[in-house]
């Protein structure tokens, strides 16, 4: 078994495979297949593996029962196997939170079943701003990251983990979810940079309180880099 992902993988037995990537269920497992004759990928949860949530990514002592998940990440669209941590009572209804903390957008707020990494999100926006690459283009790419042979069909990869559901149906689900999430990510981007997430408000009260607006930092601001009285500029320092 091989991994392409990581850096000089030596290949191993299923069970160091999944020792090894604990922390990196994203990564694709290159299964041989003496029948064909050639390496053939596959996702986490089809070699045993499962997503374990609130303990780091070790196995839970107390976990939920599996749940079919689909994650998307810079490598393509993972349907895989989650579980969420019951060790405390009050966990139990903290799912965005377990989520979250794995670096994992949910799709929805209310029973997830899908999830966007923070990386992908990260990604598609420094691509959005740099080339204006659209949702449509992106989301095409990670779909031929995920099979670029078979696009029309559900690849075995995912076929295991989301049976009787096709490649295009899975897609249609996942493009709504990200077109959504893209949006409040920008959002959350903006309210952290601004500094409205630490209570910018109270360090700086000359500023209107929730203004999402970037300051720059050169120009003359009463209360924050000038006097709230100043007198007219002279015309030698305008």
């Amino acid at each position: 078994m091989q991994c392409r992902d990581c850096t000089q993988y030596q290949s191993s037995c299923t069970e160091c495979f999944l020792k090894a990537h604990r922390h990196t269920p994203l990564h694709w497992a290159y299964v041989w297949d003496d029948k064909r004759g050639f390496f053939e990928r596959r996702d986490f949860s089809t070699i045993g593996g499962t997503i374990f949530l609130g303990h780091h990514g070790d196995r839970c002592p107390n976990p939920s029962t599996a749940i079919h998940f689909t994650v998307v990440d810079t490598n393509g669209l993972h349907a895989t196997l989650l579980r969420y941590c019951q060790c405390i009572e009050g966990l139990r209804c903290m799912l965005v939170e377990q989520l979250m903390n794995a670096q994992f957008f949910p799709g929805t707020m209310r029973d997830p079943r899908t999830a966007f990494t923070f990386r992908v999100l990260k990604n598609f926006h420094l691509h959005n701003l740099e080339s204006k690459k659209a949702t449509y283009d992106y989301l095409g790419a990670l779909a031929r990251l995920t099979d670029n042979v078979f696009t029309t069909e559900l690849p075995v990869s995912l076929a295991i983990s989301q049976p009787g559901q096709g490649l295009i149906g899975l897609w249609q689900v996942v493009s709504a979810n990200f077109y959504r999430v893209v949006r409040v990510w920008r959002f959350l981007t903006v309210v952290k940079r601004v500094g409205q997430a630490h209570n910018i408000n109270k360090l700086l009260p000359c500023r209107r309180a929730g203004s999402l607006i970037l300051y720059c930092p050169a120009c003359p601001e009463p209360g924050f880099n000038g006097e709230l009285r100043a007198k007219k500029t002279p015309d030698h320092l305008r």
